[in-house]
């Protein structure tokens, strides 16, 4: 039931144009600071899981571990992928709410930030 709400909350965040899948997509949302909340499927392999992790470290991007597989995730969207970024601040905490608490790495945000942007964004280059 709670998968059922989740894939259901994903649907929502797909229709909406606020979901990236895939590893590349999603280091590039996260560098970007347009990513509020990172999800990783129960099937993603410990290296690809590492690699985001790192990448939402570095950004104080919240990762979570959803109960869902890739399989679940391709056939909501299309594209298998087990690293998904939701790009809204409403959204992702709609999502995190279904997810719970099954936090992985340890980026130090609220769940009601999502990503700290630097105070001279526009001068960087």
């Amino acid at each position: 039931m709670e998968q059922d709400k989740l894939l259901s909350m994903l649907g929502l965040c797909r229709k909406a144009g606020r979901l990236k899948l895939g590893a590349d997509a999603v280091i590039e949302s996260i560098n970007k600071y347009e990513t509020y909340l990172v999800l990783l499927t129960h099937d993603l392999s410990r290296r690809s899981e590492e690699k985001i992790v790192a990448a939402a470290a570095y950004k104080s991007v919240k990762v979570l571990k959803i109960p869902l597989m890739m399989e679940d995730i391709g056939a909501l969207t299309g594209k298998v992928s087990g690293i998904i970024a939701v790009t809204d601040k409403g959204l992702a905490n709609a999502v995190q709410s279904r997810v719970g608490s099954s936090r992985v790495g340890s980026p130090e945000t609220d769940s009601s930030q999502g990503h700290k942007r630097p105070a001279n964004e526009e001068d960087t280059i």
